[in-house]
């Protein structure tokens, strides 16, 4: 009995103590950036998917640390492979993938883009990565997946093949790495400027001194200069081209080129590499170095200063309730969104999105610049509309600090003379013909009517009603591609003759429509919502259509990836 009535005040203030240890959890403390980064497999969530040869569009996400930063374009990370497709591939990074080949200071999550690879290694110097099937040919290692973390603005991994803990922070144009090797006289870091995406067509790398190295790589239409800084003496360093080494050279241009330096390494001080980066310039680089990573500051100051800058952004949103779980999964779908795509002109990384990674003061800033954001994507955009309406929901939110007449001036230029020969169509037959030159004529010419939608309201909150009228009419063209005997939106020629037949179930890729179906475009039009309603029939007919929609069968006959459910 006395041991029972002991327990339950010590269980009582064990409960407590959790529970305060639960609540001085930040929200920045639940992202794991690791979620998404492997391939959906549970075939209960897959159906039918992927389509037969190919890969799934899913884990295409990186790691990588980064900040959030109007300015930045560093996310620093791991790299399991280059091969593959960039829609799936294009990160460079898979979970599921057993090596890791380096680490690139710019992963392009989908967009392709990784530069400047660097990778710790141990013993006789390699140049070449290998492959995912044959690692051992190279210089790979194979990784500890549990003891792989990733958090706002840091990334580690332990490196199992050479037995080096890695881990990696980031600032908007500059790198932290860390590497802790066991001790060793062959501990080397490589700078391997031959592999990566887009494909090098020139690079060139010097040995500073015995703690510095710079260079650039140029690949697709950009250069991207660097400096990298290293935390003590080299005890040697040399370059290779073509894959021959040339131990003490200081310097090598061309491609495929690297560097490699080596160190007298003890598992007790760790290897630090400080890397500035600049699209502009070498002085550019070393610049943005001394400013973002000033002399004396350390990893973990850095590290903290990421955290401290993505704590800003996520500690805008309180949750409570729900399991560990569900907030992690929370916060890191608002990191993911706050982050944005590293091609962020996509028309779904919209106000909300802008909002909440960059702040008003940004927004209104690039809103006044006029172009850019808003500017080029009238015309069409990739799945029909652009950026108007977020223009539009920016004002409605009551972010008042923007020239709004100056902006809606710009977008109506676009609007009634820009959009090259999508534009032109659109607005000469009040919707693209399948004989006029464009693709994915339906999907673009629905778009530019919400396009149009979005335009008309801009234009009545800019007191220029007039116009208002105008393109709240001419948004209503988009019912003029609707064919009441098939009850879908289907293609037309110029002289008005539909091309039928039409399978509503058949997926296009770029022509028709955008990665969808008849189905899919039938609902796309979320700007004249009681106008499809009417369109339909009514609501009556409306609601059967929709509900068709979500339960009838689907068995394209050419089924696209990732459209086949």
């Amino acid at each position: 009995m006395r041991w029972r009535t002991n327990f339950l005040p010590v269980a009582c203030l064990m409960l407590v103590v959790a529970q305060q240890t639960l609540a001085q959890r930040l929200p920045v403390d639940y992202v794991n950036t690791l979620i998404g980064t492997a391939p959906i497999t549970d075939k209960e969530h897959l159906g039918r998917n992927p389509a037969p040869g190919e890969e799934l569009y899913s884990g295409t996400v990186n790691p990588c640390a980064m900040v959030p930063d109007p300015a930045g374009y560093l996310c620093v990370g791991p790299v399991t492979g280059f091969d593959g497709g960039y829609h799936v591939r294009g990160s460079g990074y898979r979970f599921d993938d057993a090596t890791i080949m380096g680490f690139t200071q710019m992963n392009g999550e989908y967009s392709d883009e990784n530069r400047l690879l660097f990778m710790p290694t141990v013993g006789s110097v390699k140049t070449n990565p290998g492959s995912r099937t044959d690692p051992s040919s190279g210089y790979r290692s194979a990784r500890d997946p549990q003891s792989e973390k990733a958090s706002a603005g840091y990334y580690s991994v332990f490196l199992t093949t050479y037995g080096i803990k890695v881990e990696l922070t980031a600032t908007a144009h500059c790198a932290v790495h860390r590497y802790t090797f066991p001790d060793s006289r062959q501990a080397n870091i490589l700078i391997d400027l031959g592999n990566s995406r887009p494909a090098v067509s020139n690079a060139s790398v010097s040995v500073v001194d015995t703690h510095t190295i710079e260079g650039f790589q140029t690949g697709g239409s950009s250069t991207v200069y660097f400096r990298a800084e290293f935390s003590r003496d080299f005890s040697s360093s040399g370059t290779w081209k073509n894959g021959i080494l040339a131990n003490n050279s200081s310097e090598v241009t061309g491609t495929p080129v690297g560097a490699y330096v080596t160190f007298n390494a003890t598992a007790k001080e760790p290897i630090l590499v400080k890397l500035g980066t600049s699209t502009i310039s070498l002085a550019d680089a070393a610049a943005n170095l001394k400013k973002e990573i000033p002399r004396g500051t350390d990893f973990d100051a850095t590290k903290e200063q990421a955290r401290t800058l993505w704590s800003q952004i996520l500690d805008r949103m309180i949750v409570t309730g729900g399991s560990e779980g569900d907030r992690t999964n929370f916060y890191t779908a608002v990191y993911r969104m706050a982050a944005g795509p590293k091609y962020s002109w996509f028309p779904f990384y919209d106000a909300n999105g802008m909002l909440l990674a960059r702040g008003d003061d940004w927004v209104s800033h690039r809103v006044a610049s006029k172009k850019g954001f808003w500017g080029w994507h009238w015309g069409g955009g990739y799945w029909g509309s652009g950026n108007v309406s977020s223009l539009v929901g920016l004002y409605k939110m009551g972010l008042r600090d923007i020239d709004a007449k100056a902006a809606y001036q710009d977008l109506r230029n676009q609007a009634m003379s820009g959009g090259g020969a999508a534009g032109q169509a659109y607005r000469h037959y009040g919707y693209i013909p399948a004989d006029s030159g464009v693709n994915d004529y339906v999907n673009r010419s629905i778009g530019l009517s919400v396009d149009d939608r979005a335009l008309s309201e801009l234009a009545k909150l800019t007191g220029n009603d007039t116009d208002s009228e105008f393109f709240l009419k001419r948004s209503q063209s988009y019912k003029g591609l609707y064919n009441t005997s098939l009850g879908f939106f289907a293609p037309r020629r110029a002289d008005g003759a539909w091309i039928l037949p039409l399978d509503p179930v058949e997926p296009h890729a770029e022509d028709i429509y955008r990665e969808g179906n008849a189905w899919n475009y039938l609902w796309f039009n979320t700007a004249d919502i009681p106008g499809l309603i009417n369109l339909l029939g009514g609501p009556r007919q409306f609601a059967a259509k929709l509900d068709t929609f979500f339960a009838g069968t689907y068995n394209p006959k050419l089924p696209l990836r990732d459209l086949t459910e």
